[in-house]
């Protein structure tokens, strides 16, 4: 059964989302210093992923007081982003021990600074993004909570996500 759609699901109830990954060159923060890396972007239903963060975070870092920080993440460099960790299976910033793994990190591209996480599940026939975070703030961070039950779940085709992710394996056996 589907989950019932809400404002950042981005379908409806018996439709599921499409995921495209691009190999790119991304610049690293701060502009004006910036280096460029490979990286992994990742677009939702042909929506950028951090364009899509931004918006939905928006209204908690503006409560803040701190609207730029709403969706400051960079992609995942090509060195880090392997198709395991697109299944859910590792993650070098979470550890074992945890049920998510960062698809996004900061902008400054520090391990652990500012990452984003997703649990992600693979089932016969689709894989479904959800339970997202940002660990700097979730309940008992310390800082504002930041609720993203009203993002996703999103929820892929099982083919047509691992047919994206080779993408991933096959850059990284490139090198």
């Amino acid at each position: 059964m589907f989950a019932k759609p809400h404002p950042f699901s981005l379908v409806g109830e018996c439709v599921m989302n499409k995921i495209k990954i691009i190999i790119d060159q991304v610049f690293e923060y701060p502009k004006e210093y910036a280096f460029p890396y490979e990286g992994v972007k990742v677009l939702i239903d042909g929506r950028d992923l951090i364009d899509l963060l931004c918006k939905f975070e928006k209204p908690f870092a503006e409560a803040e007081g701190h609207p730029d920080i709403a969706g400051d993440y960079s992609w995942l460099g090509t060195c880090y982003a392997r198709r395991e960790l697109f299944l859910g299976k590792i993650d070098l910033a979470y550890g074992d021990k945890c049920d998510k793994v960062a698809i996004l990190e900061c902008e400054c591209r520090s391990e652990g600074c500012w990452p984003f996480a997703v649990k992600i599940t693979v089932t016969d026939n689709r894989v479904i993004w959800s339970d997202f975070e940002q660990p700097h703030r979730v309940k008992g961070a310390g800082r504002g909570f930041w609720d993203y039950s009203n993002l996703g779940p999103f929820e892929f085709d099982l083919n047509q996500y691992l047919s994206e992710i080779e993408k991933i394996a096959s850059r990284a056996e490139e090198k």
